[in-house]
């Protein structure tokens, strides 16, 4: 049970009886062994308590806390015994939102706490852990102090005229483009956080009967897609999680695209070539053992743009195109063709050694520099990024100074509205609704 504010060592010491001394003499920070009580000092149960003052804690405020053992109705009783001497439950996300409004964290590593809370994989926590220890917070601030130093430069032009160096137009631009450079390298940065958080997004594409269904249940390691002779079996969009070679990916498994008159078959394609245009990679499979078709066709111009893995299935039943010809059908190396069976595993290792490798590149050198970035910090950046175009467009066509500085106002709040600078009451409670108590 954690308390923060003023007068929380008041509500432990009617709870907590430490088996020595009082609870008004405790040293900050040293755990003390004794007994929880109930109103009638009867022991509930033999617990842990500790004392952090003000500012040393996490809220910055004065915080107590009670460790007892687990359960339903012990924890529940000595919160009730709590709030009868005077407490209050928290509402969700409060400790780490008074720890944003004590200064003890900007909003963006408020944010990482929720993310870490959040977590569906171990990339994802650590990449939080990184957000919570200021990765995303310092290169922002970054960003923003070069822009309020450019800022700076330009309203004391306005003020001072002559008595301080002008900036010349090709020196604003060139500032201008290069806290624009910083803000585009962090995007991509957060695509690869993307990437190691919820997974290298890898789409298997085809026409029906291809195998994409049979791959599928072979990277699960089971059987979650129905696979018959009949084609036109998967009508949408299946989603799950794997790991491969130590990466993990989000795979999608798609309705096969061919010519049909059946409307809930063609909302299906629809999802495939949506699912195509946000992947992150493209697995093609096709039947090895039959010539092209106008399937065919639209796939490759669907996918040109990925680089996509090209796998020609049903080798057993021979091969109608080489892996040459097949590569330069689609636009690739021949490295990127595989010749396979699916229903045989020994080709397994294969494909899933291709998949790990295009998936380290897609989530860089094991994350090396990745950040997490959530909608929100991404809108602010985008917005922020707008701004400085319309800037260096307005010094092109030699606006005013104190017209141009609109806009870098306007991308300086959108960066502080990140890290909590500038960020209105609503934006907070939005934010912290999503917590969960305690947090």
């Amino acid at each position: 049970m954690r308390l923060s504010g003023a007068g929380c060592l008041s509500v432990a010491s009617g709870v907590f009886k430490p088996r020595s001394g009082c609870i008004g003499s405790w040293l900050p920070r040293h755990m003390y062994f004794g007994q929880v009580c109930d109103a009638q000092g009867q022991a509930l149960d033999e617990a842990l308590a500790v004392f952090m003052p003000s500012p040393h804690s996490y809220t910055g405020e004065d915080v107590a806390e009670i460790h007892c053992h687990g359960g339903i109705l012990l924890p529940s009783l000595i919160v009730d015994r709590c709030v009868e001497l005077g407490a209050r439950l928290a509402s969700p996300g409060e400790f780490t939102l008074r720890a944003f409004l004590n200064g003890k964290l900007d909003l963006a590593q408020a944010e990482a706490v929720l993310g870490l809370i959040k977590a569906a994989s171990s990339g994802a926590v650590r990449l939080q852990a990184r957000g919570l220890s200021g990765a995303l917070s310092q290169r922002v601030k970054a960003l923003r102090s070069r822009l309020l130093s450019l800022v700076a430069r330009l309203e004391a032009e306005i003020d001072f005229g002559e008595e301080v160096d002008s900036v010349s137009a090709s020196d604003q631009c060139c500032e201008a483009e290069a806290i624009d450079a910083g803000i585009a390298k962090l995007l991509r940065d957060a695509h690869v956080g993307k990437a190691l958080a919820q997974g290298v997004t890898v789409v298997l594409i085809g026409p029906p009967n291809a195998g994409k269904s049979t791959l599928w249940n072979k990277l699960l390691g089971e059987d979650r897609a129905l696979v018959t002779p009949v084609p036109g079996t998967t009508r949408d969009c299946l989603e799950a999680d794997c790991t491969v070679g130590g990466c993990f990916l989000h795979l999608l498994d798609t309705a096969g695209l061919r010519q049909s008159d059946d409307y809930v078959e063609q909302l299906g394609m629809q999802r495939t070539r949506e699912a195509v245009r946000d992947a992150d990679i493209c697995v093609v499979i096709l039947d090895g053992s039959r010539e092209w078709s106008a399937e065919d066709e639209e796939i490759a111009s669907l996918t040109a743009a990925s680089g996509p893995l090209l796998l020609l299935n049903k080798r057993d039943l021979g091969s109608a195109v080489s892996c040459g010809e097949a590569a330069a059908h689609f636009g690739i190396s021949e490295n990127c063709v595989l010749s396979v069976g699916l229903l045989d595993d020994q080709y397994i290792p294969l494909i899933n050694k291709h998949l790990a490798e295009r998936a380290r590149l897609v989530a860089g050198d094991y994350g090396e520099g990745a950040v997490s970035v959530n909608q929100r910090q991404m809108q602010a950046l985008t917005r922020a990024q707008e701004c400085l175009a319309q800037y260096r467009l307005g010094v092109a066509d030699g606006m005013p100074c104190d017209c141009l500085l609109s806009d870098l106002h306007r991308a300086l709040a959108f960066l502080g509205e990140v890290t909590g600078e500038n960020v209105s009451e609503d934006i907070l409670d939005q934010i912290f609704s999503q917590f969960c108590l305690g947090k």
